[in-house]
């Protein structure tokens, strides 16, 4: 198991040299959670490096971003074989009716966070600060993400999600559609 339970508080630091590495950890906590809630500033549908071994469990995902950009839903930087199977993978969870994608406009919060609940050992985990799946968002320094364990950090962070979720739109359309066009260009 890639995070331990150490008591209240803080369970572990998480930081760009850290084995398990955060994207390794954050596929763990997917596949052990039931619920999982995902405010990132910026992400990249490229990125989004999903299994379906991550997603099966999954009975519900919300994720908030910060602000859907153009960049956001076009920009799949290189292209090869793994972002093909990406979309396709991403494209199924998406359309699995288990995924709500809403921006948040013009609302901000800072760091990024996560909140994974119905894990298998029960409780929830939140990751709170750097959230990536490919590179770390430093280039030049450490990149940190903190995980929370105790019942008052996550349901604090569940309440701050809830807030800004009733507070921002549905994106799931333009995103959907962007990963289609994606795959119909991959396919010429």
């Amino acid at each position: 198991q890639a995070i331990e339970r150490k008591g209240p508080g803080v369970t572990a630091l998480i930081d760009d040299r850290s084995r398990p590495t955060l994207r390794e950890q954050i596929g763990e906590l997917l596949t052990s959670c039931t619920t999982a809630d995902i405010a990132v500033g910026h992400v990249r549908l490229a990125a989004l490096d999903l299994t379906a071994a991550e997603t099966r469990g999954l009975r519900r995902c919300r994720m908030l971003l910060g602000r859907l950009d153009a960049s956001a839903l076009t920009d799949f930087g290189y292209t090869d074989d793994r972002v093909d199977a990406h979309m396709q993978t991403l494209r199924a969870f998406l359309e699995s009716g288990r995924v709500e994608i809403r921006s948040a406009g013009l609302s901000a919060w800072a760091p990024d966070f996560s909140v994974y609940r119905g894990i298998r050992e029960g409780g929830g985990i939140c990751l709170m600060g750097a959230h990536y799946f490919r590179d770390p968002v430093a280039v030049n320094g450490p990149t940190f993400t903190a995980v929370l364990s105790d019942v008052r950090s996550v349901a604090a962070a569940v309440a701050r999600f809830d807030a800004l979720w009733d507070r921002s739109h549905d994106v799931l359309e333009p995103v959907l559609t962007a990963v289609h066009r994606r795959q119909s260009f991959c396919a010429m």
